[in-house]
């Protein structure tokens, strides 16, 4: 995806069909853009809770384990009148 000038945040649906945690896994681009804290991944539940994360070097793991349902990835960037960014997101 790509976020950025004019275009903040950008969210994508999916459906997990399995209880456990989740697993958000970046490129090597998306990871560097998140640690500059040019660009925010958040994890969102059907109701729109936040879903509390774990960070590591290139990717993100949910704290708890999650039951199967909706969820939303939010692509946030920090600042649209100085940045733009694609980012590239793998499940797991």
């Amino acid at each position: 995806g790509w976020v950025g000038y004019g275009d903040a945040k950008d969210f994508c649906k999916f459906n997990k069909t399995t209880s456990g945690k989740l697993k958000l896994t970046f490129d090597k681009s998306t990871a560097t853009e998140i640690t500059k804290k040019e660009l925010k991944i958040e994890v969102y539940n059907a109701n729109g809770s936040k879903v509390a994360m774990m960070a590591s070097k290139d990717s993100l793991t949910s704290s708890a384990n999650l039951g199967a349902g909706t969820y939303y990835i939010g692509a946030i960037c920090a600042n649209t009148s100085k940045y733009d960014s694609k980012f590239k997101i793998k499940l797991g």
